[in-house]
């Protein structure tokens, strides 16, 4: 996601956490309904969110162009983490 304040546009990055809650508050703004973990519970803990009875295909399927563009830019970013994290393990 860039925006003028977002740390890609910063040179700096997200932790692997925040990225994931990024992502998924995409889906949860249109009512995802999640699993029972940590992303239930954030979500749960936030004012705007509201579960939608609609299945979550209707739900992933009501995503902007817009929303899914941001969403694959945080998945890139998100295996960029996870081969750098892959490498360090390898090279300690």
């Amino acid at each position: 996601i860039k925006t003028a304040t977002s740390p890609a546009n910063r040179g700096g990055s997200w932790p692997a956490l925040t990225l994931r809650i990024a992502r998924n508050e995409i889906f949860a703004r249109h009512g995802y309904r999640f699993g029972p973990d940590e992303l239930e519970r954030h979500f749960a803990a936030q004012s705007w969110y509201s579960v939608s009875d609609a299945p979550p295909r209707a739900v992933v399927e009501a995503l902007s162009k817009t929303e899914w563009n941001n969403i694959v830019l945080i998945q890139r970013r998100e295996a960029q983490l996870r081969r750098s994290g892959s490498r360090e393990r390898r090279t300690a």
